[in-house]
């Protein structure tokens, strides 16, 4: 009997994926994947989830995936356990992706980074004690 171990989110990256290479040259990135439903109440249920990718496909993540990016995951789970520094034993889940889709475009990344700046600014205006009224 065969059995299917697969997982496929479609989320915002939380942080910029972090890239090493292992002894054996294989590229290695590791970085966060928020997803999320809204709930009857109105409340958006964001998840997010650790995701580890090798070879090919971590060098793509590596060189054009950005915090903030919308992709599509394609992978499995991986199951672990560690000891903290008090020496509980914690259970890991992690995603293992196989495959990678960029759904935004270079306009989405332009325009939230637009915002991004157009917020700062406001804040920087606001702080400075000048009251707007």
């Amino acid at each position: 009997m065969a059995s299917l171990c697969k997982v496929v989110l479609i989320g915002r990256v939380g942080r910029d994926p972090e890239s090493r290479y292992l002894n054996n040259g294989d590229a290695v990135v590791n970085f966060s994947l928020a997803t999320s439903n809204r709930k009857k109440d109105g409340v958006d249920d964001t998840q997010w989830h650790r995701i580890t990718a090798y070879g090919k496909v971590a060098e793509v993540i590596g060189n054009y995936v950005k915090k903030g990016s919308l992709i599509y995951i394609e992978g499995s789970l991986k199951y672990g356990k560690f000891r903290d520094k008090e020496g509980n034993e914690k259970n890991t889940i992690d995603i293992i992706a196989n495959q990678m889709q960029m759904l935004g475009n270079k306009s989405d990344d332009d325009r939230r980074n637009h915002e991004n700046e157009e917020q700062q600014n406001q804040r920087r205006d606001t702080d400075d004690g000048d009251i707007p009224f």
